[in-house]
């Protein structure tokens, strides 16, 4: 077995990942981090993103810490050709890094992987340009918008009516400027839930490592309550729900033929009839990456195995795994000053985070309201939930909150889940 405690690695990040980097720490040398911040006029937040953070030394030229380092983790999307540059010109080892196009280009995904497979697509449309969506959506309520690539611009959301879907669509207007009459919109038919209708649906999803596509023979599948709470399971893959295992079973070749190499997620919507694959995350999830870091015990094997093209079986502390998101509204236009130790970061997981004289401080960086998210882990359900509840405490912030109902709705969601054929979580 070969000795971390010798080896250093280069993590290629954007800030939300952090917490992969540092769970990295427990067992490699050195792990040198690195946040673009290159540009005409260049900024001292993207600069500072891991200024300060225990385990991790804040680099600012990537091609050194390549050469510097003995091998290299790309937990982020959009990530492909630096992937490439550092196997073929560097010939260093490299994890992740692979098939953004999955998660970038949802057209691409609902027709040439989904469809194409057999795998049913939730009705949708393109719309171009921001004065047709409007218009569309006067006249046609209860519709999902999305976008390809660009989710700075407009991230997904439920357009249950126009009126209230104003806001939203005028942000977005701001954003694109004068392109926004070129842009394309995904508007795309609802599903259902549990809560509308008898036999309406579920949100789950399952997460893995792959290995040029070959999941490795353990992995994590739960629920999420969106910008609220998620619940986890670790389980051999053979013993996952039998709709995701169809669902897996049907996109084996696609995930070998973009030759998948690293950490991903599915989000599916499950009803009693049919399971919808909403979207493919090709990257670590958020959620779940804040808790497999740790349930994993040995994740920075994984990571290591994967990157020189081992297989290796992941070993985990817990049955389940829980995370609660903290929130706070300051974050989107200004540094949020917290306060918790450096060991509360085993169950803190960070985003955007740096110390400075002593302080911490979480930095504005992708338009989100997310500080991060507290975890916790056992052996049933209401422990990691219980646990990660109680973890939220540990930081003191003045404008930070979490949603402290989250775990009781997620009791819902697990008795329904039951009814659409996904079993007993």
């Amino acid at each position: 077995m070969d000795n971390l405690s010798k080896l250093t690695l280069a993590v290629r990040d954007y800030g939300l990942f952090m917490h992969l980097a540092q769970d990295c720490a427990r067992e490699y040398k050195e792990i040198l981090y690195y946040v673009p911040w290159e540009g005409s006029y260049p900024t001292t937040d993207k600069a500072n993103i891991g200024v300060g953070v225990p385990g991790l030394t804040r680099v600012y030229d990537w091609h050194e810490a390549v050469r510097q380092a003995d091998e290299v983790a790309l937990f982020d999307v959009g990530m492909d050709s630096i992937r490439q540059s550092v196997i073929k010109e560097f010939k260093k080892p490299c994890m992740g890094g692979t098939a953004s196009i999955m998660e970038y280009n949802r057209i691409y995904f609902k027709e040439e992987c989904l469809r194409k497979m057999g795998l049913p697509v939730i009705p949708y449309k393109v719309i171009i340009g921001w004065d047709a969506l409007c218009l569309h959506l006067k006249s046609n309520p209860n519709k999902h918008v999305k976008v390809n690539t660009f989710r700075g611009v407009l991230e997904t959301f439920h357009a249950k009516d126009y009126k209230f879907a104003i806001p939203k669509l005028e942000m977005a207007a701001k954003k694109l400027g004068s392109w926004k009459n070129k842009m394309p919109f995904i508007v795309e038919d609802h599903v259902p839930g549990f809560q509308e209708q008898a036999d309406g649906a579920v949100e789950t999803g399952d997460d893995d490592f792959k290995l040029h596509g070959d999941p490795l023979s353990i992995g994590t599948w739960g629920f999420e309550i969106k910008d609220n709470t998620y619940v986890c399971k670790v389980d051999d893959l053979d013993n996952f729900p039998t709709p995701l295992k169809e669902i897996r079973k049907k996109l084996n070749s696609v995930f070998r033929d973009h030759d998948v190499c690293g950490m991903g997620s599915s989000e599916i919507r499950r009803n009693t009839q049919k399971s919808f694959y909403l979207d493919d995350c090709r990257r670590a999830g958020s959620p779940p990456s804040e808790i497999q870091g740790e349930l994993f015990t040995n994740f920075p094997r994984i990571v290591h195995a994967i990157a020189n093209n081992q297989r290796i079986v992941p070993a985990f502390k817990a049955k389940y795994g829980a995370m609660i998101l903290i929130k706070s509204e300051m974050a989107l236009e200004t540094h949020v000053p917290m306060d918790f130790k450096d060991q509360d970061l085993k169950v803190l997981k960070m985003r955007n985070l740096y110390k400075v004289d002593d302080q911490y401080y979480h930095i504005p960086q992708d338009g989100l309201s997310f500080l991060g998210a507290a975890i916790g882990w056992g052996n049933d359900k209401e422990t990691a939930m219980d646990m990660a509840l109680e973890n939220s405490q540990k930081i003191q912030c003045d404008e930070a909150h979490c949603e402290v109902d989250g775990f009781e709705k997620q009791k819902e969601v697990f008795k329904a889940a039951v009814k659409v054929g996904l079993g007993t979580f």
